[in-house]
């Protein structure tokens, strides 16, 4: 599969895909459309036989008795998500430590909008201006 030779090895993924085709239905003798059929999401680490269960429910979903299949009607959707890997983990989950952190933002204010002040900090990570107007005296009530 193209898909997974640009995934990077030994990275852990979610897959999942889903079919729509047409089969013909001998009871009505017409070709009638089913409706898509999707797998679950199944999460893909270099050590575990999830892929070949992910195949597995995808062609027992597809081959349920309908009729006959019209394979030039066939089309597949993949999914695929990158798992992030996680960084350095911490056992201290004291205060102080969580605070002293770089990756943490302390947001200070008076009224109910530290969401926003989040985001826009979130959203300008050079910005040391916005960091710095967290605590301006302007939003005091």
């Amino acid at each position: 599969m193209l898909a997974r030779k640009q995934i990077p090895r030994n990275s852990t993924f979610q897959i999942w895909a889903s079919c729509a085709y047409k089969v013909y239905d001998y009871a009505k003798e017409e070709i009638v459309k089913v409706n898509p059929v999707t797998t679950k999401k199944y999460t893909i680490t270099p050590s575990n036989g999830e892929l070949a269960k992910f195949f597995k429910d995808l062609n027992e979903r597809i081959s349920r008795n309908y009729g006959e299949i019209q394979l030039n009607t066939m089309k597949f959707e993949y999914n695929f998500i990158l798992m992030p890997s996680g960084g350095s983990s911490t056992t201290d989950r004291s205060k102080d430590s969580l605070l002293n952190k770089r990756s943490v933002l302390r947001i200070e204010n008076n009224d109910n909008n530290c969401f926003w002040y989040a985001l826009a900090c979130l959203m300008n990570p050079n910005n040391r201006a916005i960091r710095d107007s967290r605590n301006t005296k302007s939003r005091e009530k």
